[in-house]
């Protein structure tokens, strides 16, 4: 027996509902396609297509999640059903909207978990609790859904054709003529969020960095240094172009925004180019910063980690991890609510710190006299997952008290900090070297550290004056650095 077609008015209902439930679900990563056009997303920074996949798998279970409550709904009693429906209906209004809002926020704003279920649970009260405005956002998103319904296709096409990040490298691979200069190595270590009130100028301090303060006991140290910001965008773009303002993306072009002017990045001086010696080997190696869009390709090596993506071993792990991850730092509050995945930023955060790290010391160890090097570590910034030797072993409870944990990624940053000293002794070049310990601001202040060891220097002096990050060339040009002409 043949089941009759259903008839066209209720082919149309069912059709239009299926693209109701198909858009409610796209909307909450309609802000990827803000984040994804711009190179100052941090969060995928390294685009490859096991993101496209991630998000693909996110979009299709986000549908059948919308999907199944739809139809566990409408078997509801009408006595309890058509008020569950409304207010579901109500909530999915909500939540779109909330998210809809964030394209119109910049690149990585926040306001937060409780702000956003507040926002949520007053939208959706707004639009359930009065039958006229619940008529008319459901009019007008019954609309909107027949429009918006083949947008994931489109965007998901989006992902699968952007172009994915360029080959890794290492600094060993780099080609680049060697030479020797009499003019000494320029090594910058940067360990972000390094406070010096609690590094240096505290009782405690010598017992949570002793090998920063043995680095004193050789180096100059400016007692009252001055971050340029509380910022890292701002902050380190100033130390590195010693210009101090604000830095900010548009187009894939990195600007420096000052007295209302935007001046490109490209086409700026930059520390490197006052220190080179026109052959100097080049390198940088960070996080959390596009530092690629900063310079372009004026570096000899150049690679930065985006601060939420690991390192995985296969294909399907990223894709895996990046699935979960997504639920996590997404735009969507009520998934990163309850995804009850916790904090995964922990694991990039421990491999990006390695990764950066094994670098530095190969270009200390494999890459000559004539390099300028910047290195910009992600400790002792949080997530506060390290002791002072290696990542805290897994079941121990969480650390509640934010500064003892603080000190505890400050003892890991230290390490690294001694093991960088060491290797550049064990190369040879520590009486020639300039090395640079700073930070890029302190624990929520201006406070950063700054320490100087100038070429041939072996006692320790102390500024006491002001001087900002962003002026440290000029300071090396008063002191007759050979590097600056």
């Amino acid at each position: 027996m043949s089941v009759p077609a259903p008839s066209q008015p209720k082919a149309a209902s069912r059709a239009a509902e299926a693209a109701g439930v198909v858009a409610a679900a796209f909307v909450p990563y309609l802000p990827y396609t803000k984040v994804l056009s711009s190179e100052s997303n941090r969060r995928l920074m390294f685009y490859t297509h096991a993101d496209a996949l991630a998000l693909l798998a996110l979009v299709v279970s986000t549908i059948a999640v919308f999907a199944g409550a739809w139809l566990a709904l409408k078997r509801l009693p009408d006595r309890f059903g058509a008020a569950a429906r409304r207010c579901a209906v109500s909530g999915a209004i909500g939540l779109s909207l909330l998210n809809l809002s964030a394209l119109f926020r910049p690149i990585g704003s926040d306001a937060g978990y409780a702000t956003n279920y507040i926002v949520l649970a007053l939208l959706t009260v707004a639009i359930a609790g009065w039958d006229r405005t619940h008529r008319v956002f459901a009019r007008v998103a019954s609309f909107a859904a027949r429009f918006v319904a083949p947008a994931p296709a489109v965007f998901l096409l989006f992902l699968f054709v952007a172009p994915e990040h360029p080959p890794f490298t290492t600094p060993s691979s780099a080609r680049h003529d060697e030479t020797e200069s009499s003019q000494g190595p320029v090594y910058i270590f940067l360990f972000d969020c390094m406070d010096a009130g609690i590094a240096i100028q505290e009782p405690k301090g010598r017992e949570h960095a002793p090998n920063l303060h043995a680095f004193l006991h050789e180096a100059t140290y400016f007692e009252r240094s001055e971050s340029p910001g509380t910022t890292t965008a701002n902050s380190v773009p100033s130390f590195l172009f010693q210009n101090k303002g604000s830095y900010d993306v548009e187009d894939g072009v990195y600007y420096l925004i000052r007295d209302g002017t935007r001046t490109p990045t490209s086409e700026m001086t930059s520390l490197y180019e006052q220190l080179d010696t026109g052959k100097s080997f080049k390198v940088l190696g960070g996080w959390y910063l596009d530092y690629r869009t900063l310079f372009g390709e004026r570096l000899d090596w150049l690679h930065t980690t985006s601060y939420e993506k690991p390192l995985m071993r296969s294909f399907d792990e990223l894709v895996w991890f990046a699935v979960a991850q997504s639920t996590h730092y997404g735009f969507v509050p009520l998934l990163r609510g309850i995804s009850g995945i916790g904090d995964l930023s922990f694991v990039p955060h421990v491999q990006n710190t390695r990764q950066i790290h094994q670098h530095a010391l190969e270009v200390i160890a494999d890459r000559g006299n004539d390099v300028i090097a910047f290195f910009h570590y992600p400790v002792p910034h949080s997530p506060y997952v390290f002791e002072r030797n290696g990542p805290r072993p897994p079941g121990q409870p969480a650390i509640t008290n934010e500064q003892a944990a603080y000190r505890m990624n400050l003892e890991y940053a230290d390490t690294l900090l001694g093991e960088l000293l060491l290797a550049v002794k064990k190369a040879g070049r520590w009486s020639d070297a300039t090395i640079v310990v700073m930070s890029d601001h302190g624990l929520r202040n201006t406070n950063c550290v700054f320490v100087v060891k100038m070429p041939g220097q072996t006692s320790p002096v102390t500024v006491v004056e002001p001087v900002s990050t962003a002026e440290f060339l000029g300071w090396l040009k008063d002191r007759g650095h050979p590097r600056v002409r």
